[in-house]
């Protein structure tokens, strides 16, 4: 269903908040793909980027050049404040 994205992202959000970070991910990852199967890219983006900035390192922050890029060309000025609000539970 449409939802399972969705779903997917607040878990993450619940996951992250409890320490479970590989969870976070997986499910980060999982919406991610789902949103852009279903073509919401800007959540698909959101969920790209919060993946990137949870996993770190050199394809962490890969994830989230590209989907700073696909935000910012979607006319989004601050995609850090944006990711942060479509999703929810993650730190600055």
């Amino acid at each position: 269903p449409w939802s399972a994205p969705f779903t997917e992202r607040l878990h993450a959000g619940l996951a992250a908040a409890e320490g479970r970070t590989e969870e976070a991910a997986a499910r980060l990852e999982r919406a991610a793909a789902g949103f852009a199967e279903r073509e919401f890219a800007l959540f698909a983006a959101a969920c790209l980027r919060t993946h990137g900035e949870l996993t770190g390192g050199t394809g962490g922050m890969d994830k989230v050049r590209k989907a700073d890029a696909a935000l910012a060309a979607a006319g989004v000025r601050n995609p850090a404040r944006f990711a942060r609000v479509l999703v929810p539970g993650f730190s600055a």
